[in-house]
């Protein structure tokens, strides 16, 4: 556990009332510290804490522009309407203009047309943790799309989904976790054995990569000293990946279509820009599932 983890560490363990007295001292770790307070904007115990360090964190010249990024998508991703009005106050006080959820095209220029992938596939974009991407990476490797927004059993997916279908109330923690239902095969929009999926800054900042889904959602925390937000696990097998962005053989089209600050939506309407980097063999492609836990 390096010193920014032992910190966060430290700040978790704190009580509300202390917590704050914690915030230079993360925001000091300079950029390293965006990544985690960019994913802790979702978790209802620290999301002030995060929001109040970004600010912080936006002020300075070495973190300005990903500080402010990490306040845009977690705007975006919040359902809080406390979370929202606390960054919203922060962008004026920044001096940030918010832009619009999607980003047009600009005028008079159509957005970039996509290719048909294959019939019956659809296609995905992720946007995982920023944070400890080693870790990611890893889990991705070992067959494992991990996703936050959830940080105990109650959040598993498949319980909520129980809960919703018998009219249950849902805790603030279930209503976050489910903002990454789509991940449930069982939902009408949700992910598919088979569909593919482009990670976003995987396996670092700026890189992406394709994987297929090849099993069905299941719910484990990965336990000390990981990040303890990244229950939900999607079981993968990475085609390719580490991929720069800006690649040539990432079409404008793909490009534009991740660009969107959501965390997981579909891009099903590109899924032959997705295809295009594979190189795919459709046999590999139609083998047997592996299962979840």
């Amino acid at each position: 556990m390096n010193s920014l983890d032992r910190l966060l560490a430290k700040v978790r363990a704190a009580d509300k009332l202390n917590r704050m007295d914690l915030r230079d001292l993360v925001v000091a770790e300079g950029p390293a510290a965006v990544a985690p307070m960019a994913d802790w904007i979702g978790h209802p115990e620290y999301s002030r804490f995060a929001v109040r360090a970004l600010e912080r964190l936006a002020q300075r010249e070495d973190s300005h522009e990903a500080a402010v990024e990490a306040l845009l998508a977690g705007r975006e991703d919040a359902e809080s309407r406390e979370v929202i009005h606390d960054i919203d106050e922060v962008f004026v006080r920044l001096g940030v203009k918010r832009p619009p959820a999607k980003r047009p095209a600009k005028a008079g220029q159509a957005a970039p047309q996509g290719q048909a992938g294959q019939p019956g596939r659809r296609y995905w974009a992720m946007r995982t943790s920023q944070h400890n991407p080693d870790f990611m990476w890893a889990e991705v490797k070992a067959g494992r799309l991990r996703q936050g927004w959830g940080w105990m059993q109650e959040q598993d997916l498949r319980r909520i989904a129980e809960r919703r279908r018998a009219k249950a109330e849902l805790s603030a923690a279930e209503l976050q976790a489910w903002r990454a239902h789509r991940m449930l095969a069982t939902e009408s929009a949700g992910m598919r054995v088979g569909d593919l999926v482009v990670t976003q800054n995987l396996p670092r900042q700026g890189r992406i990569s394709v994987c297929r889904v090849v099993g069905p959602y299941y719910f484990e925390l990965p336990g000390d000293p990981h990040p303890e937000d990244l229950g939900h696990i999607l079981p993968v097998k990475l085609l390719v990946g580490d991929i720069d962005r800006s690649d040539a053989q990432v079409s404008e089209a793909l490009r534009h279509a991740i660009s969107l600050r959501p965390r997981l939506y579909e891009i099903t309407p590109y899924g032959g820009d997705v295809e295009a980097l594979l190189g795919l063999d459709e046999a590999d492609a139609e083998a047997e599932p592996e299962t979840g836990a």
